[in-house]
């Protein structure tokens, strides 16, 4: 259990164990100045203050700043996230790159039908018209430009 303690110089901890049907088998207040860090055996006692034998929690205490517990759940956050991240952008380079191959193959075949397009048009522009007319095309300004032939 983590919590974040105001006064730690005023602080006290209280430990309680209750049975099943609500009766007080042990308990313990520590001031939280005088904790130690790590792992400690708390020895309980019962209601009149008395030490009970054999009865005792095994507690971690850990008393870092608060920001330090918030730091370590933001880089675990972090960390998820950045991972999260990285699968979400190599999703996205596969997923472009198949559409850059799909595109690829798109624009070459509409390059092959420029191409045809081009060539039939040329062949039938010089069925349709006279050289001269041809000509006349290619260079308004030099030369008169002449009809085309009739069918």
């Amino acid at each position: 259990m983590k919590f974040e303690v105001g006064f730690p110089q005023l602080a006290m901890l209280q430990f309680t164990l209750y049975s099943s049907s609500n009766e007080l088998l042990g308990q313990r207040c520590v001031p939280v100045d005088y904790m130690r860090e790590g792992y400690r055996s708390v020895i309980l006692h019962n209601v009149y203050g008395e030490e009970l034998e054999l009865a005792a929690l095994l507690v971690h205490v850990d008393k870092r700043p608060w920001e330090a517990y918030d730091s370590c759940n933001r880089q675990d956050q972090n960390n998820q996230r950045e991972s999260e991240l990285q699968k979400k952008a190599t999703d996205l380079a596969s997923v472009i790159h198949s559409n850059i191959k799909y595109h690829k193959a798109s624009v070459e075949h509409l390059v092959e039908q420029q191409n045809s397009l081009e060539k039939y048009l040329s062949e039938l522009f010089n069925l349709k018209y006279s050289d001269s007319f041809i000509d006349a095309l290619m260079n308004p300004m030099g030369a008169t430009a002449a009809f085309p032939k009739k069918p």
